[in-house]
């Protein structure tokens, strides 16, 4: 039995997706444990390109289960979306491999609605995906959510849901001033859970225990970043779920005696989408280069991602927080042409030197970075798939990183597909 925590320990986009799908390939059981459909895993594989929202992204190997955990909102609509795409791709067996707790949380449209009105407002305004998922959480906090279990329950759930919308569209339409919705197209998302969703239902806890008991290979798969979790990220500018390493205990339904390793992924520099500090943000051509070389858009909403400089100083932030023992650096690629390669290595924050990430709003965003400089490489390096084809500077970077980190790089992505990656040491341990 082993198994592997998979994080993003930067603001999300870490390129998370690409290195679930390739670890998962010695993978029986891949499980998604926070989030929902706010999250955007990009995998290509055999050519193809799959842009995945809720389902686990090691489902394009054939022999793996794949779940969502108690801790995950499902949209149906995105959900039952997402099964269609890749059932016309051919993927195997796809729904006996796929199992959805009964405690994960249903998205729907009055959810959605109150994101929007919420968002639309200039004083609320935080950035969101406005895909419900915030609204969605705090009925799970008020114990009002609907789950995939009540759904066995339906003519009383129905019932219950016809009263809750109502209740919705009064705070909709008279506090938030957004338009109301209707109770016949909440219906119709119930009825769509009910038929696509609930025939998946199981209890997830229990597989992953089963799964364990029989010696095999379990991989967790976070979502968005470190930086987004709404108790150590940048509040207000974070997601509504528990982004770091605590969130799998709750989310999936395991004791913290079976998690062996924590795996953090981060981009050989920074991105982030939306609103919120971001300390080594850079501007103008620089930015322009970065993230059209990077194909810095987001996978959810396409809007243009912030990018900057990789910032040391958050991300052993990240590492601590998580208890990381691995560490993926993805997108190195993208550094190919710069002269000079900017890491922020300690803060001022007026005028004192931090060492340490502030979680306070107002130092956050007074971060001054401090850096130091490397050479870049002129060499083409995408697709290098062993360390040593590496360029000298490409090598030192990675060396650096470690070195400032204390934690060993077992993975490097040198492009988007699956095969262009480096795999220093082997992860899943013997």
């Amino acid at each position: 039995m082993a198994s592997l925590v998979i994080l993003g320990v930067q603001w999300g986009d870490e390129g998370k997706g690409k290195v679930v799908d390739y670890l998962a390939q010695e993978a029986d059981l891949v499980v998604r444990f926070q989030g929902g459909d706010n999250a955007g895993h990009t995998i290509i594989s055999g050519g193809a390109v799959y842009k995945l929202h809720l389902v686990p992204s090691g489902i394009l190997n054939n022999r793996c289960m794949v779940s969502l955990g108690a801790g995950v909102v499902i949209n149906p609509l995105v959900f039952l979306e997402e099964l269609k795409f890749l059932e016309e791709r051919g993927i195997l067996d796809l729904r006996s491999r796929i199992r959805v707790d009964g405690r994960a949380v249903l998205i729907l449209p009055f959810h959605i609605a109150m994101d929007k009105a919420k968002e639309r407002r200039e004083e609320g305004s935080i950035g969101t995906t406005c895909r419900g998922i915030g609204p969605a959480y705090e009925d799970r906090c008020a114990r009002s959510a609907i789950r995939i279990a009540d759904l066995k329950s339906y003519s009383k759930t129905v019932e219950r849901v016809k009263r809750i919308t109502e209740e919705k569209n009064k705070i909709i339409k008279t506090i938030l001033g957004g338009d109301e919705v209707s109770f016949k197209e909440v219906e119709e998302w119930l009825k769509i859970a009910r038929e696509e969703i609930l025939p998946l239902e199981a209890d997830v806890s229990s597989l992953i225990q089963q799964s364990y008991q029989k010696g095999q290979r379990v991989l967790f798969e976070g979502a968005q970043g470190t930086f987004l979790d709404v108790f150590y990220g940048t509040v207000p500018y974070v997601t509504s779920s528990l982004t770091t390493v605590g969130s799998v205990l709750s989310g999936a339904g395991v004791s913290v005696k079976y998690i062996d390793k924590v795996v953090g992924i981060a981009k050989a520099y920074c991105t982030r989408v939306g609103k919120g500090p971001f300390p080594t943000e850079v501007f103008g051509s620089l930015a322009d280069e970065l993230r059209e070389k990077g194909k810095e858009f987001g996978t959810t909403t396409g809007r243009p991602r912030r990018v900057g400089w990789l910032d040391l100083v958050s991300l052993k932030e990240a590492l601590r927080l998580n208890g990381v023992n691995k560490l993926a650096v993805t997108k190195l690629d993208v550094l190919r042409g710069f002269k000079t390669l900017k890491v922020c290595i300690g803060y001022k924050i007026n005028g004192k030197k931090v060492d340490y990430f502030p979680y306070n709003l107002e130092e956050q965003e007074n971060i001054e970075p401090e850096y130091v400089e490397l050479s870049g490489w002129q060499e083409e390096i995408e697709g290098v798939s062993n360390i040593s084809d590496l360029p000298g500077e490409a090598r030192k970077y990675l060396e650096f990183i470690e070195k400032e980190c204390g934690i060993p790089i077992v993975l490097i992505s040198t492009g988007a597909k699956r095969s262009e990656t480096i795999k220093v040491e082997r992860v899943w341990g013997a």
